[in-house]
């Protein structure tokens, strides 16, 4: 993203960002407090440039290096209203709702199957991501012992993304 460099705060959220970024990569071995301290970096910047995507998603990622759980939530759906269409993010976000709502495997099938259902929620969904919701409840299914299950949602994973490798390798 291009900036206006007669925008004083903008410039400036880029640099902290360039700051955080050059410091994290110039260490060898980023530990969990390299993170926390980019974390903060890019928390100024972000103040700075509320609405500038790229220093929202390096944020986000260096929250999640440092385990930050409830803040990724947060900033996963502040992405998602910035950028609707973020597959990452989407995907993150449901698996991270399946799993704290559903505390059982019988939940978590139920869960998957609304997300994959056409005429359910996951309707709008990108395919993509409802092909890897779909391989998560195959294996969730092959650990319950259930092939026929297995394979049928193996074979969705395949059907909404023929690039989905992973699902392809274990087909």
């Amino acid at each position: 993203q291009d900036v206006d460099p007669l925008d004083a705060t903008a410039f400036a959220a880029r640099n902290v960002t360039r700051l955080a970024l050059l410091d994290l990569r110039s260490t060898p071995k980023p530990t969990e407090d390299d993170y926390h301290i980019a974390a903060q970096l890019l928390s100024i910047a972000r103040d700075m440039a509320p609405t500038d995507t790229e220093i929202l998603r390096c944020r986000l990622e260096a929250a999640y290096a440092c385990g930050e759980d409830d803040l990724v939530l947060e900033l996963t759906r502040a992405l998602l209203n910035a950028d609707p269409h973020d597959t990452v993010a989407q995907l993150r976000l449901i698996t991270a709702n399946i799993a704290k709502n559903n505390q059982n495997a019988d939940d978590r099938i139920g869960a998957y199957e609304r997300f994959l259902d056409p005429a359910g929620p996951g309707a709008a969904i990108d395919p993509s991501v409802r092909s890897r919701l779909a391989l998560d409840e195959a294996l969730l299914l092959r650990e319950r012992g259930d092939d026929a299950g297995f394979i049928r949602k193996l074979n969705q994973a395949i059907a909404l993304d023929s690039s989905h490798k992973e699902a392809a390798q274990l087909a």
